[in-house]
């Protein structure tokens, strides 16, 4: 605005920076108007390191006394409103700015590019010192999309986090950023980057796990994100394995090459783990307890063969997929095998014969196993201890197609008792010959389920 005004008129300019939008902002007012100055309020443009924010005091170069706008909230006592200026002389002003350190938003994704964290870190500050290391522990897992690049026994392993995107097969030199002792100076976006490892050489981060008496358990906030190929670490403490109920993202369980700690997988560890499909267990691991893998339905491969004790619900209902194959159930089974253990546990299970340790056959335990052909139960020499096979045992089991079709059952001397149903419906219409050792039984022949069948 030009200089050249009447003497009856007053310059008031606002003075700044050249970081101040409208700076050097001429405003004529005569004296011979109203009263009061209307100026917009200046902007000052954040830099790197600080952000600036307008106090709405202005300060006369002249007087060297401070100004504000109506509307101001908790002007100073001494500072005055420009609605009660009357203007006399030129006067000149300087905007007031707050200054604060600026505060940069740092992204976290996942493999897929989907934001799971979002921080608003001080200029100069590391992320750990700010956010109390809340990412620094995280360990988000291989995404789905990466477990068909390798074999089963290799995973990509989470190693830090990047401002480039990770993409398999791609073999990039990846840009590391430090949480713990990098300086956040800009906004980010973090990505996480992976190195190929063998599952039985690096295990899965503690963070993950919380140990509750001698049970290495999931935490509960990890189900639902948790998934893949998964290596148990070693625990001090932890003897037993469970608390992936119903956590349908991971697809491998391993442990360790040395792993020799755990003795059991606890109730209800995986039941119903929709997408589990390997299960590689130690050959310190003896018993499977209640529910174990209950209702895990896609699981394929699990290595039982120095399993001591099964107990009930322990494989029922896993599916038509599991493919144990074995001719018979492990050879050091003792005890009892559960009730319910691998009732409908699909045609790939394959038992010709009871392990000579097993003293009893629990309610429904082989039912419904289309491929169990097992035709001699006890012994007449000790060589088995099989006393006891429970109501419903067998019932419509061995009518498959694999092996041979069923044509004889033999009970030696140490079997007992036959429940109620223990071989309804079993085997094929070939079936025509039972023997018994022993001359009667509690149960009544007729209602083992034998029909039609001859009896010696």
């Amino acid at each position: 605005m030009s200089n050249d005004t009447a003497d009856s008129s007053v310059h008031y300019r606002v003075l700044g920076s050249g970081e101040v939008t409208g700076s050097s902002i001429e405003v004529l007012i005569s004296t011979e108007g109203p009263t009061g100055i209307a100026m917009a309020d200046p902007s000052k443009k954040d830099t790197s390191e600080y952000t600036y924010e307008f106090s709405g005091y202005w300060k006369n170069v002249a007087n060297n006394k401070l100004y504000y706008r109506d509307g101001m909230e908790n002007p100073s006592e001494d500072a005055i409103s420009f609605t009660t200026i009357i203007p006399t002389i030129d006067m000149v002003f300087v905007p007031v700015f707050i200054e604060e350190i600026r505060k940069h938003e740092v992204k976290f994704h996942d493999y897929s590019g989907n934001v799971i964290e979002t921080a608003y870190i001080p200029y100069g500050s590391t992320y750990a010192a700010y956010e109390e290391g809340k990412m620094t522990n995280f360990y988000p897992m291989t995404d789905k999309a990466m477990l068909d690049k390798l074999p089963d026994d290799e995973r990509y392993g989470f190693r830090g986090w990047s401002t480039a995107k990770f993409e398999v097969g791609e073999g990039k030199n990846m840009e590391y950023f430090d949480l713990e002792n990098e300086i956040v100076k800009r906004a980010m976006n973090l990505y996480p980057y992976y190195e190929r490892e063998d599952v039985r050489e690096v295990a899965t981060s503690t963070e993950y796990f919380t140990l509750k008496g001698e049970v290495l358990t999931l935490k509960p906030e990890y189900k639902n994100s948790i998934s893949g190929k998964i290596t148990i670490p070693n625990v001090p403490g932890a003897t037993e394995i469970g608390g992936f109920t119903e956590c349908h993202g991971i697809t491998h369980i391993y442990f360790l090459r040395n792993s020799s700690q755990y003795k059991a997988i606890h109730n209800d560890a995986f039941k119903k783990a929709e997408g589990l499909v390997l299960v590689e267990l130690p050959e310190s691991i003896k018993a499977i307890k209640p529910y174990a893998f209950y209702g895990a339905k896609n699981l394929e491969t699990i290595n039982i063969d120095n399993i001591t004790t099964i107990d009930e619900y322990a494989f029922s209902g896993v599916g038509t997929y599991l493919k144990l194959n074995l001719s018979e159930l492990p050879k050091g089974l003792t005890g009892t095998l559960g009730d319910h253990a691998f009732f409908m546990a699909g045609p790939n299970v394959t038992f010709t014969k009871i392990p000579a340790g097993v003293d009893k056959i629990g309610t429904y335990a082989l039912a419904w196993c289309e491929n169990i052909k097992i035709t001699d139960f006890g012994s007449n020499d000790n060589t088995s201890v099989l006393r006891y096979i429970e109501d419903k045992a067998f019932s419509n089991s061995g009518s498959g197609s694999v092996g041979a079709p069923i044509t004889s059952v033999t009970f030696n001397y140490s079997v007992q008792y036959i429940g109620n149903g223990a071989f309804e419906n079993y085997g094929t219409n070939l079936l025509k010959r039972v023997s018994f050792a022993r001359p009667s039984y509690d149960t009544p022949i007729n209602k083992m389920g034998f029909k039609d069948i001859d009896i010696e």
